[in-house]
């Protein structure tokens, strides 16, 4: 029963886990393999690249091998229409990520 509670707990933070939002380990994932580390729950505008082969996750130590985990951030299909809606003022804006050339 305990094992069924503790998976469930699990599913939920991965659901809830968001692009650009600061998680529970107090970082927030901008692009499959990049993030920043969380100030008072707003991420610092110094932009942090996983090891190769590791993808941005919202575990404890962010980075994990991508053979064994998805990353918060999915790839991206429509690249132009992704970078149009980063690009409103409202959004949080990643200027040393090179997903998106302005």
């Amino acid at each position: 029963m305990w094992l069924r509670i503790l998976i469930s707990l699990i599913l939920v933070q991965y659901l809830n886990a968001e692009c650009d939002v600061c998680q529970t380990n107090r970082a927030a994932c901008h692009s499959q393999n990049t993030y920043s580390i969380c100030i008072n729950g707003e991420a610092s505008k110094k932009v942090i690249t996983c090891p190769t082969n590791y993808v941005c996750t919202g575990g404890k130590y962010i980075c994990y091998p991508e053979s064994h985990n998805d990353p918060i951030c999915k790839p991206v299909v429509d690249l132009n229409a992704y970078c149009n809606a980063i690009g409103k003022a409202t959004s949080y804006e990643n200027k040393d990520d090179p997903t998106c050339k302005r």
